[in-house]
């Protein structure tokens, strides 16, 4: 009786393994998936700065590059913000920036081009308010 039931028992585990083997282990895949549901820990990260850290002091010449390259694309990205900042963003300093006007000629044959200061002159002589220019000649 015991020797048939044995047997029976070690069919069933032949069976069981390759399911196993197929689908990982399973307090394997429980840890990883805890792990994704939650934050790092503030040990995971000491431990990966560690490590970090090691690796840049046995290799001098790539922590080198790594750190110039960091310094280059933080330098880089500064200086494009503060052009855009003060091309863009920052108001102009004048009373009424809505107001200001970009005056220039149009010419048949050459397209338009910037006023002239002479011509500039004439116009700043008849002091036109600008309600009452055209508004199809306006930028």
């Amino acid at each position: 009786m015991s020797r048939t039931w044995i047997s029976q028992f070690r069919v069933k585990l032949k069976a069981l393994f390759p399911r196993r083997r197929r689908s990982g282990n399973a307090t394997r895949t429980l840890e990883s998936s805890r792990e994704s549901w939650t934050l790092a820990s503030f040990e995971t990260i000491w431990h990966d700065l560690r490590y970090g850290a090691r690796m840049l002091a046995k290799n001098p010449g790539f922590a080198a590059v790594a750190i110039l390259t960091l310094a280059l694309g933080i330098g880089a990205n500064t200086a494009m913000f503060a052009v855009t900042d003060a091309a863009l963003l920052t108001p102009l300093p004048y009373p009424n920036p809505g107001q200001l006007i970009f005056l220039r000629e149009l010419y048949a044959g050459t397209g338009s081009m910037s006023l002239s200061m002479p011509d500039f002159q004439d116009l700043a002589a008849k002091i036109i308010p600008v309600t009452e220019i055209d508004q199809d000649y306006l930028i």
